[in-house]
């Protein structure tokens, strides 16, 4: 299955992505530009169909526009060698199959915050699970967390995971915790005092609040 997969990937790369500003740049005789720049794609996640015959993939892109990034879900028929963009959003990421089926999951902002979506060949995108109660996930006091890479996001649904057979669906989400006023006297303010706090780009692990 791995020589298979493999082949596809270079089947992906080779139809999907289009001519490199690099390369323009080149023969137009030309130095880069902020626009060549900003249209360079980023790949961040791939999904192979079970019969290799066909994947999904996201780039994030810069929309000068909006002056913000934004993120394209494609599917790519690897046979044909064709492309289609199938989404459009603030965010799209863990691209997974769904065992024992064409469809794929993902998660995607679509202005409510981070949930989970069924994707279809066709390029119809239904909700699996939608949770309203949304925390704020990507930083810890202001500081970015490592790996992340963007600015926080409302988020219903962290992750999820399907089981072999497709049958159980496996997912986490985050309730934002709310914030109450309190008083700390003694030993609470002495171990706060005595804790650095996070610079941006490093996360550490903080003593519990009582």
């Amino acid at each position: 299955m791995i020589r298979p997969l493999l082949l596809a990937g270079a089947a992906l790369l080779g139809a999907a992505l289009p001519t490199s500003p690099a390369s323009a740049a080149q023969k137009a005789g030309r130095s880069w530009t902020i626009d060549d720049q900003l249209t360079v794609p980023e790949v961040r996640d791939l999904a192979v169909s079970a019969d290799a015959k066909s994947a999904i993939y996201v780039v994030r892109i810069a929309d000068r526009q909006s002056d913000r990034t934004v993120a394209l879900l494609r599917y790519v028929d690897l046979e044909k060698g064709t492309t289609r963009e199938l989404q459009r959003a603030a965010w799209i990421d863990q691209l997974k199959r769904i065992p024992g089926t064409g469809d794929w999951s993902a998660r995607l902002d679509k202005g409510d915050g981070v949930q989970l979506y069924r994707i279809g060949a066709s390029g119809a995108v239904t909700p699996i699970v939608a949770h309203p109660a949304t925390a704020i996930y990507g930083d810890t006091e202001g500081a970015v967390l490592p790996g992340y890479g963007h600015a926080p996001l409302a988020t219903g649904v962290r992750a999820h995971s399907w089981s072999p057979d497709g049958r159980w669906l496996w997912y986490v989400v985050l309730d934002a915790a709310p914030f109450v006023k309190a008083m700390r006297y003694d030993d609470a303010v002495t171990a706060e005092r005595a804790a650095p706090r996070p610079r941006p780009g490093h996360c550490l692990d903080l003593p519990p609040r009582s």
